[in-house]
């Protein structure tokens, strides 16, 4: 691989990936979360910046661009937080990190010791869909892998999908994460 290159200007590939994702509107793709502790399996809906993610466990995580809830059937109990403007995607994969590229594969390196995730790898096909995204987090040897697969652009999703209910008898927890806005 070639040597790592400073943040300064995005690396032209990966801001390629990014473009891409962002500009496709709508898109449904079948998903596989794994690390050391397991693997799931999903599909994604995506439109607009709104996201609805079902598990094989049955978790639920979906969002309307404005309040993400995240659903566990196994403990009956769901979060809705709202969330900051402006967040999400993948356009955090343009600062903060040295970048070496080699064909469709980079390998981003981030520049502060204290950032959170450490290391990032991305895989994508041809005409930059992203395929896969490696992330490690600072003090840990384990990486997460996220694999999209049967990526298909979809024209319109039910607004429904993405504003979910949990299910009757279920227990919301407003505000997990103690964000004042």
């Amino acid at each position: 691989m070639p040597p790592l290159s400073a943040s300064a200007e995005p690396h032209p590939e990966v801001a390629a990936v990014v473009s891409r994702m962002r500009g496709m509107t709508g898109f449904r793709a079948n998903v596989s979360i794994s690390s050391s502790g397991g693997a799931l399996r999903g599909v994604l809906s995506f439109s607009g910046g709104k996201t609805h993610l079902a598990l094989s466990d049955g978790r639920i995580i979906a969002s309307t661009g404005r309040e993400l809830v995240v659903y566990n059937p196994s403990s009956g109990v769901a979060g809705k937080q709202l969330m900051v403007p402006g967040g999400g995607g993948l356009g955090w994969l343009l600062t903060g990190f040295r970048t070496r590229v080699s064909g469709n594969t980079a390998q981003l390196e981030s520049e502060s010791a204290t950032s959170n995730i450490q290391e990032v790898r991305l895989r994508w096909k041809e005409g930059h869909v992203l395929e896969q995204l490696n992330i490690k987090h600072k003090n840990s040897n384990d990486w997460l892998s996220i694999t999209l697969s049967n990526v298909r652009a979809v024209d319109g999703f039910p607004v429904s999908l993405f504003s979910y209910d949990p299910p009757a008898g279920s227990r919301t927890v407003e505000n997990p994460l103690n964000q004042s806005n």
